[in-house]
């Protein structure tokens, strides 16, 4: 190498060519040198070793998880695996999780870096004025926007009709995002996608699904005049929302049950005390250990009100009463309604008891899930399900749904196909026992003989004998996987169709063991297609040829229609047009209810009238369809448990 003009004598440090950097020759010569040398590397090795064992006997316990973060976590470490690398991983995470050392040096560390720069860990956002966020409730969905809110909206309408079925009412209590809420804290260059919750209450609506419409109430409470002055309706560097949004989505509860009471009609009165600290579970996500006297003047936060309800003597009622039985209302949720003030406000604004069934840390569903287990025959009249926003736009949206649906439906259900309806595997056909080693085909509906808009008004029964612990049915409908755990001594399980398929796709029938010793024994006759409408007290309709290739269908008798009512068109044995075009004369004015294509001869339509609900019905007509490939078309109202 050619020194250049500001080059020195000195031998170079850095020798270009083979790109390696070599030692200086000169570096460990002397004495002092080596000795130096020598004491870095004990150093070192002392505290690599030191570190180590002070972890490995005094370790600090590891976060205690639930609902779909400890399924999670379970299922990560059955799959970790030593040729992949995941095993390491999952070493190296436990390490991490409960290093002792590491806890302390990485507090202080993310103590400074929030006080002094605003900046935190990956798992968390620090904005202005130090709020935090959680980064996993700000990334974008896997999805569109439009699927990201049609999605779990489907699976709610699902729910509504099956809590139907069992005589209850859902009224589902979607929690705005803090993000959303407040952008305004967000560093420069965050996109919290406000769409998404935009989205959420209108896709609710199109599918039919009771709702306490908090969205609008929440961002004008955000953006009124002097709305710093205020309360804010989530903790500065909490996750949870504060007393003050509890009472706005409480009160719109109430509104949406019908069991409202005026405030002068109210016996209970509810009053505001400034006395409740902040929240600050925020600083453990970003891994700041802050004792809590300590942590209000790190965050700079302020206390907020609390309130309390007060009985005709202006003596408190407790938050939480006694609950050893579910009464007519109940609440489901997650740490948004556990040991909170929730369900103590809406019991004030209809005047009745609310059983609290919501779970810490739990997925919405999962509580729902013991609420109904709880329950037994006896259902609430009113089930509120409270469900944060990033649990049904962003996490997984809410496919935990399956399996509390399996649970819901009625026994006995009016079987709408036949074997010969379906295509048959030659083990199946056979009768032969299949073995679950792997996830296994069972059938498949043959194309065209049903089409539906989805929203479980269509059911996969399957019935049979599981020799092994456990396993799943799994369905495809659409272009959507809904699956259920095998019930065990049930003999059967149901699998809702959600996803609506109107183009006459195929379903597919699988199943699936974690136990691949596992046998299941079917019969060709034990899978349908099942009814969540009851065909036998149906209103039948009047059919006539109208403009053109149009079939109108009047129903006699049905002035109104009923709420989770099923329109059901059958065609008779000829080849069908390509493409049928249904809408309905409801109250003076055409609502379409959606266009099916691709059926074949014989195949049915059915169409949730869940949105028609209460509506006056004039008639319902079915464009491009003549009147002479018709064999029948009826509406039939939903199956009840007091049947």
């Amino acid at each position: 190498m050619c020194p250049s003009s500001t080059s020195s004598s000195k031998p170079a440090i850095v020798a270009i060519g083979d790109g390696l950097i070599p030692i200086r020759e000169d570096v460990l010569r002397g004495r002092a040198h080596r000795v130096l040398a020598t004491i870095v590397v004990a150093l070192f090795f002392v505290t690599l070793t030191g570190t180590g064992l002070i972890d490995t006997f005094f370790p600090i316990p590891a976060p205690k998880l639930a609902g779909w973060e400890a399924d999670e976590d379970a299922e990560r470490r059955r799959e970790a695996k030593f040729s992949d690398g995941s095993l390491a991983s999952l070493i190296e995470y436990d390490r991490r999780i409960t290093s002792l050392v590491r806890q302390k040096a990485s507090s202080t560390y993310s103590r400074a870096l929030y006080k002094w720069f605003r900046y935190g860990n990956l798992e968390v956002v620090i904005g202005k004025d130090g709020w935090i966020f959680l980064r996993t409730r700000i990334q974008p969905p896997k999805y569109s926007v439009q699927e990201a809110a049609d999605l779990p909206a489907t699976r709610l309408a699902a729910l509504d009709r099956a809590l139907a079925m069992r005589g209850t009412k859902l009224i589902v209590v979607p929690v705005p995002r803090k993000c959303i809420l407040y952008p305004e804290y967000l560093p420069l260059g965050v996109d919290p996608m406000p769409e998404l919750d935009a989205q959420f209450e209108p896709a609710l609506l199109r599918h039919g699904v009771p709702f306490a419409p908090i969205y609008e109430p929440f961002m004008a409470y955000t953006q009124q005049p002097n709305a710093e002055d205020e309360d804010p309706l989530y903790y500065k560097v909490g996750t949870h929302w504060t007393p003050q949004g509890e009472l706005i989505a409480a009160r719109e509860v109430a509104r949406m049950s019908g069991m409202w009471k005026p405030s002068d009609e109210l016996p209970t009165t509810i009053t505001s005390l400034r006395n409740r600290p902040q929240e600050f579970d925020l600083f453990g996500f970003a891994g700041i250990e802050a004792k809590l006297g300590r942590a209000p003047e790190l965050a700079g936060a302020k206390d907020t009100a609390s309130f309390v309800v007060l009985d005709a003597n202006d003596e408190r009622i407790p938050r939480e009463a006694d609950q050893d039985e579910v009464g007519e209302v109940a609440l489901a949720g997650t740490s948004f309604s556990a040991h909170r003030q929730l369900a103590q406000f809406i019991g004030h604004f209809v005047q009745k008891p609310v059983y609290n069934a919501a779970i810490p840390g739990a997925n919405p569903i999962a509580s729902a899930t013991t609420l109904l287990e709880k329950s037994g025959p006896g259902l609430p009249k009113l089930m509120v399900l409270e469900i944060p926003n990033h649990y049904a736009l962003l996490f997984k949206n809410l496919a935990l749904i399956d399996d509390l649906l399996s649970i819901c439906y009625p026994p006995e259900l009016h079987a709408l196909t036949q074997r010969k309806n379906w295509w048959l595997t030659p083990d199946l056909k056979a009768g032969k026992r299949v073995a679950l080693n792997r996830r296994v085909h069972l059938t498949s509906l043959k194309p065209g003989t049903i089409a539906h808009t989805g929203e479980g008004i269509l059911l996969v029964r399957v019935r049979g004998r599981l020799l092994g612990k456990s396993a799943r049915i799994f369905v495809k409908s659409g272009s959507l996987y809904t699956s259920a755990k095998w019930i065990p001594h049930s003999g059967e399980t149901v699998v809702p169709l959600i996803l609506p398929a109107t183009s006459g796709e195929t379903v597919r029938v699988s199943v699936e063991s974690t136990d691949h010793s596992a046998f299941f024994y079917v019969s060709p006759e034990s899978i349908q297609v099942v009814a969540t409408f009851d065909p036998e007290r149906a209103w039948h309709g009047k059919t006539r040829s109208g403009d053109g290739a149009e079939t109108q269908i009047e129903f006699e008798g049905l002035d109104v229609v009923p709420d989770h009512a099923s329109f059901v068109l059958k065609l008779l044995n000829k080849k069908p047009p390509q493409q049928i075009r249904i809408s309905a004369e409801v109250d003076g004015t055409w609502q379409e209810l959606g266009v099916f294509s691709e059926m074949a001869a014989g195949g049915s339509i059915f169409v949730n009238l869940r949105s028609l609900g209460g509506k006056a019905l004039t008639q319902i007509k079915a464009s491009g369809l003549p009147v002479e490939r018709v064999a029948e078309a009826y509406i039939a109202p939903l199956v009840t448990s007091e049947q």
